[in-house]
């Protein structure tokens, strides 16, 4: 079978989401299938979606615009010469840009409904709520994001024609500390975590001006109950 029937390539969080809500999604190949273990060491699964990328921009037409998603911590100056992740996924970002038209998405943490436990806040949920010690570095900042507002933004940027060939940061454009994201969640399950506080901890800036010129139209408000709305939509109920 051609990999390119679908359209979508994937079937975790963001490509199960994009498979709902994605609007006008026949122009265009998207790629979401890669690494998204950010702590991943695993030579395998890098090679796994270096090949699988390979394969799909070998059979995308001229007409079809690929789309890729990749990762904000790029901008991590703390990690991006020591992260096999980043370097993989820049790698990544290099390899489409070899295709005749290509659009690449570099995303934050993002929250959604995932049978991974390897995303941030699923991590954290599940430590509060098995009572096993989470570690924070005091330091930590975050960036989160609902999976459904990706899809929102990116679809519409795409549907704009204006960006093709280029690469856009989608992100809050609010930040969050570690110590926060873990007050919330003890708020919603009912329950302190077990933790331990450490010195450390990096944040990093994104650019979010493309997130800024579309956000609005599309009713996404990034508020201070931002983070709250959205742990308690995709927790609320477990």
């Amino acid at each position: 079978m051609n990999l390119l029937d679908s359209g979508i390539i994937g079937n975790g969080m963001i490509a199960s989401e994009i498979k709902k809500s994605w609007q006008n999604p026949a122009n265009y190949v998207i790629f979401a299938s890669g690494v998204s273990d950010s702590l991943c060491t695993d030579s395998s699964q890098f090679a796994r979606e270096k090949n699988l990328l390979s394969q799909i921009i070998e059979q995308l037409n001229d007409d079809r615009i690929l789309v890729y998603f990749s990762t904000c911590s790029v901008f991590d100056a703390s990690k991006i010469k020591i992260s096999q992740y980043i370097q993989h996924k820049l790698a990544m970002e290099s390899l489409v840009k070899k295709c005749e038209s290509y659009q690449i998405f570099r995303l934050p943490q993002i929250i959604g409904i995932s049978n991974s436990k390897k995303t941030l806040v699923s991590y954290f949920y599940e430590a509060i709520t098995n009572t096993r010690k989470l570690i924070i570095q005091r330091n930590a900042i975050r960036n989160l994001l609902d999976v459904t507002d990706v899809v929102s933004l990116t679809s519409a940027i795409c549907d704009s024609k204006k960006f093709i060939n280029s690469t856009l940061n989608i992100a809050s454009t609010r930040y969050d500390s570690v110590i926060r994201i873990v007050e919330i969640l003890e708020k919603l399950i009912g329950q302190k975590a077990l933790t331990k506080y450490i010195d450390g901890g990096s944040a990093y800036f994104i650019d979010t001006k493309i997130v800024e010129e579309f956000n609005k139209n599309l009713g996404i408000v990034f508020d201070a109950q931002y983070l709250p709305r959205v742990i308690q939509k995709y927790y609320g109920s477990c």
